[in-house]
């Protein structure tokens, strides 16, 4: 009784909103190779489809002998258009939830006759979840992570006399930031066939693929971040009366 004094506080916050994406998939008869129906980025038709070894070809229909084996597979990660016909045929609407909790816990605790300790820690969750990768505008290539917050500090002063009063605080803050790929940690590469450069879990996902005309697949190219910041913090103060005189010293440490 009127030695211990104790807090505690939690704030929540939750958040959906609604995100939209206007793009362009192949059209099912695409998916064939027969590009005698696709228009250009005006509305008109295309005239030819060029050969990359030389010539046309025919009637704008690419032989099912031409088609890559990668192309065919990346084939099913595109969805069906939507809004067949139009020159943006895939409308996609996701809900982007943003939560948050927000904890503070402090203990304040009288020494004896002329201490005071004070104990504080608070902890921010944020986690970071969005259907819309940077790379891809489909809402499949999407990110996932945790943007938290944490500060622990400590505190003693103590009363010597009237006129001399030293107060010792010392904290430790962390800020934690981890964003990555739905897809991290599966080896796509492998399935689609394509040569890699890295096998580590960390670090593979969904290739990055970019195609004139059609919305892009795969993971951010950025992905996956990782920061981690450590602040430690010392102090020591002393108060002194002299007279009409208040003299302060002490010594401010901080390393990051």
């Amino acid at each position: 009784r009127n030695r211990t004094f104790f807090l505690f506080s939690w704030e929540s916050y939750r958040q959906v909103q609604g995100t939209n994406s206007l793009t362009r998939v192949p059209e099912a008869i695409e998916r064939t190779g027969n590009f005698s129906r696709t228009t250009t980025g005006t509305g008109g038709q295309i005239s030819t489809l060029r050969d990359p070894l030389g010539g046309v070809f025919p009637g704008n229909q690419i032989p099912a002998s031409r088609m890559s084996s990668v192309a065919l597979k990346l084939l099913g990660y595109y969805p069906l258009p939507n809004l067949p016909g139009q020159a943006n045929n895939y409308l996609v609407n996701l809900p982007v939830p943003s939560p948050w909790d927000s904890f503070i816990y402090k203990v304040d605790q009288r020494v004896g006759s002329g201490g005071n300790l004070s104990v504080r820690y608070t902890r921010n969750y944020n986690p970071q979840n969005t259907p819309f990768g940077p790379n891809s505008a489909l809402g499949e290539f999407g990110t996932v992570g945790q943007n938290d917050r944490s500060l622990t500090g400590v505190a003693y002063s103590y009363v010597f006399s009237p006129a001399f009063i030293n107060e010792f605080r010392s904290g430790f803050s962390r800020a934690h930031d981890h964003t990555h790929g739905v897809h991290q940690g599966t080896d796509y590469n492998a399935q689609l066939g394509i040569p890699a450069t890295s096998s580590d879990p960390r670090y593979i996902g969904f290739p990055s693929f970019s195609i004139t005309g059609l919305a892009a697949l795969g993971d951010g190219a950025n992905q996956p971040t990782i920061s981690t910041s450590n602040i430690f913090q010392w102090a020591d103060t002393a108060t002194w009366v002299r007279g009409q005189h208040l003299i302060k010293f002490g010594a401010d440490i901080i390393h990051e």
